[in-house]
């Protein structure tokens, strides 16, 4: 389970990489973040010209060139807003945007999330599992009943029993051959 979940962890951080490098971004919440701000910031320029237009209205004819490129310059940031929110959502099936982007991320987000887990829960089962083993391998070892043995090692009786003989067969030897002797040493005389 360990190495099935440190597979899974390293597959999703992969898959993490894979994503980054597909939207071509590290920090998506920035790249989000610095898109607002810029479209923020291009409709308070929008609103600031519509209302330098609209007060010089009151003064100069809507033809005079001041007022033609006040429209220009308003027309041009209604273009900049549209690209800015359609990089953001769009209606468009084929249309690449920041929140597809986004619901990526968080799925391989979740995914590296989940993984993590899941390796943390599978190193918390394989460290009790290793103190558990060690639990009932000391648990074991002082308790194990003795066995009577099946064919005896000790006494050795066959053994003694030869042994006992053959020295009883030296000894009497010896005695034999000092009272063969004896008995030699005697007639001689």
């Amino acid at each position: 389970e360990l190495h099935r979940a440190s597979l899974r962890y390293s597959d999703a951080i992969t898959g993490m990489r894979d994503v980054r490098n597909q939207e071509k971004t590290v920090d998506l919440q920035q790249t989000i973040t610095s898109t607002m701000d810029s479209l923020l910031g291009v409709m308070r320029q929008k609103l600031a010209l519509e209302r330098e237009r609209d007060a010089g209205l009151g003064i100069v004819s809507p033809m005079a060139p001041q007022q033609k490129v006040l429209s220009e310059q308003i027309q041009a940031l209604d273009t900049q807003i549209a690209t800015l929110t359609s990089s953001l959502t769009s209606q468009m099936e084929h249309a690449k945007t920041l929140s597809q982007s986004l619901a990526r991320f968080e799925t391989q987000e979740l995914e590296v999330r989940f993984a993590k887990t899941l390796l943390e829960i599978a190193r918390a089962g394989y460290e009790r599992a290793r103190q558990e083993s060690e639990r009932q391998h000391i648990y074991f070892v002082p308790f194990v009943e003795p066995v009577k043995p099946a064919v005896a090692e000790y006494p050795l009786r066959a053994r003694k029993i030869a042994f006992t003989g053959l020295c009883a067969l030296a000894f009497w030897s010896v005695l034999a051959l000092a009272w063969a002797g004896i008995r030699d040493h005697r007639f001689e005389r």
